[in-house]
């Protein structure tokens, strides 16, 4: 535990160091808010689970690994009063994937971010993920995303740099008003089934030649609002049915293939240029 009566954790190395916070005997790591003078990497390792209070750091390579030793059931638990502000990211339970990441803050990342051998991403009221410059993946041996907001809540996953976004089912035990899932480049959705209005845009920066947004089975309680680029030359691939409790809509030129049934409660909306 470096938490108690701690202002900040500050990494004063140079860049390309390593500082490595290592907890073993399957114990609770416990940690202020993170900083740094430049830009080392970080490791934080815990055969238990770990609990971040912050972080506020640079451009280096960021590992947080709970249960690293595969024998349990643990929590890697982020916080932050703002933005839990990071480098090139990740965020990992053990290889059982019976661990729980539970994010309860913003994470942008300036590079890539992955969260990755979990049964459960939890991401909380008004939680939003982002990459300034790289892919965003949350799938590798991710049993759900869960949506825990109550309603007057939204969550945006925003993905930039013209790289992949890549989502593993995604359901909702709370009640967020929306989902918006935004990508400068490819989307790649495993599922969607949440109670209100979901939102999804692919190559929403209009530069990506030939982008895709490819998605199993979608179901919202409201709409269900897919876009991609206004280049005209991107494709929608829906392998899966569509149930939008009001509207469905796509827009922008797109080729739309849908192996799936499209249903919708109030109506469906096809943009001009989309074929």
């Amino acid at each position: 535990s470096v938490v108690t009566n701690i202002t900040a954790i500050n990494l004063s190395g140079a860049n390309g160091t390593t500082n490595i916070i290592d907890g073993n005997g399957d114990a609770l790591v416990t940690l202020a808010n993170l900083t740094d003078t430049n830009n080392p990497n970080l490791t934080v390792n815990s055969e238990g689970s770990i609990t971040l209070a912050g972080a506020d750091l640079g451009t280096g390579t960021h590992l947080f690994n709970t249960d690293n030793d595969d024998d349990g059931t643990e929590t890697l638990q982020v916080n932050d009063a703002a933005t839990f502000n990071v480098g090139a990211a990740t965020f990992r339970g053990g290889t059982g994937t019976n661990d729980t990441i539970d994010i309860n803050a913003d994470i942008t990342a300036a590079t890539t971010l992955t969260i990755q051998n979990a049964a459960t991403v939890d991401l909380a009221a008004s939680v939003d993920l982002t990459t300034t410059n790289g892919a965003l993946s949350v799938v590798s041996n991710v049993t759900a995303i869960n949506l825990s907001g109550a309603a007057g809540t939204s969550n945006v996953i925003d993905g930039n740099g013209d790289a992949l976004v890549t989502l593993a089912a995604i359901s909702d035990t709370g009640t967020p008003d929306s989902l918006t899932v935004n990508s400068e480049g490819n989307v790649t959705l495993v599922s969607v089934d949440i109670a209100k209005n979901l939102i999804v845009n692919a190559d929403n920066d209009n530069d990506t030649a030939s982008a895709t947004l490819t998605a199993g089975a979608l179901t919202a309680g409201g709409s269900i609002a897919l876009s991609t680029g206004t280049d005209n030359n991107d494709t929608a691939n829906l392998n899966g049915a569509i149930n939008a409790g009001t509207t469905f809509a796509v827009s922008n030129g797109q080729a739309l293939i849908s192996s799936g049934t499209i249903t919708a409660g109030t109506g469906q909306t096809y943009g001009s240029n989309v074929f």
